[in-house]
């Protein structure tokens, strides 16, 4: 299957399966005119805590002040409501297209409309925070489980599961669950250390500290890349997070350019049509067509996804049966052998 096929047929899939786009407009729905959990008052006072040791890095061109600033901003439009997006400050867990997480629209800023007066509530305890923020990820990922297991049983052919579908759903959690939880662990084994050397490299050479982070990020982009496939392999293969990863280090390794290409298409779509959202969300009923229309591109390139990697794992793991069966057949003297299938 070509790329272009698969976005094709990925949209013809969810326009004939248009209920699928209930889960990311409900949320985006939930997002926009529910309530709102703020943490404001936290960020405040990080932001007042490194105020009080900030000191300027020679060879950067960001400041302190514009670092404290950002962090201010992100204070000021958090909603602790979007982790039930799966998504942490810009990074996305799982493929459920929303628009609208994290926004703590006020009716007076320019370029969102806002609908009635939703409710805000203030959170100031830190331990209370990280309590719920730990529930509304789960079950963030439980919404998404469901979301591309419903895109998934679309994909897949008939009769492949004889698993009931909340068995699938709660299958697809646990192992996203699992997944989170190594990816935590890797950062905790990975990223920490790799930040404290380069604050110790950046005290020495800000040069070198340049380039240990160029080094950082090209090695944290092909391990992005590599793993790309491993949420659709769980919820696909109905497989825990190693296997996951093992499918789509072998699809990527034997389908790079075919895989870029893909990535790139979906990122070029994906960014395009964004500023497109944003035009629309000046009035409520642009912002309606921008939740509708964002679901509907979303689900359809998530399902492009999931029919390209099948289309790919399949091809690979048909070469393997066909070189193995070969090499039973060719054995001197004896019969072939079950490879337990």
């Amino acid at each position: 299957m070509g790329v272009i096929d698969a976005l094709g047929l990925g949209f013809e899939l969810v326009l004939r399966s248009l209920w699928v786009l209930v889960i990311p407009v409900a949320l985006d729905l939930f997002f926009w005119l529910g309530p709102r959990l703020s943490v404001r008052p936290l960020f405040d006072r990080l932001v007042r805590f490194m105020a009080l040791g900030a000191t300027s890095a020679p060879g950067l061109s960001v400041s302190p002040e514009d670092i404290q600033r950002f962090v201010s901003q992100i204070g000021a439009s958090f909603n602790l409501f979007g982790l039930l997006a799966t998504d942490f400050l810009g990074t996305r867990f799982l493929p459920v297209p929303v628009i609208k997480a994290f926004v703590l629209a006020d009716a007076d800023a320019p370029g969102t409309a806002v609908i009635g007066n939703p409710p805000v509530f203030v959170l100031d305890n830190l331990a209370q925070v990280a309590l719920l923020a730990a529930l509304l990820l789960l079950a963030g990922l439980l919404i998404g489980a469901l979301y591309m297991t419903q895109l998934a049983d679309r994909v897949r052919p008939a009769g492949v599961s004889q698993r009931s579908f909340p068995r699938r759903v709660l299958g697809a959690w646990f192992w996203f669950v699992c997944l989170g939880l190594l990816v935590l662990g890797a950062y905790a084994v990975i990223g920490i250390p790799f930040a404290l050397v380069l604050g110790l490299v950046s005290l020495f050479s800000a040069g070198l500290a340049s380039v240990f982070l160029m080094i950082g990020w090209v090695a944290a982009i092909w391990v992005i890349l590599y793993a790309w496939f491993v949420v659709y392999a769980i919820v696909l293969g109905e497989t825990g997070p190693l296997r996951a990863f093992w499918w789509s280090v072998n699809v990527v390794q034997r389908n790079l350019n075919a895989v870029l290409f893909f990535i790139l298409l979906n990122v070029l779509i994906a960014a395009g049509l964004s500023i497109v959202w944003g035009m629309l969300e000046a009035s409520w009923l642009g912002s309606l067509a921008a939740i509708a229309g964002n679901a509907f591109i979303g689900s359809g390139l998530t399902a492009a996804t999931f029919l390209f990697f099948q289309d790919r794992l399949i091809f690979w793991q048909e070469s393997i049966a066909r070189s193995r069966a070969a090499a039973a057949n060719g054995r001197p003297g004896g019969a072939p052998q079950s490879m337990g299938r």
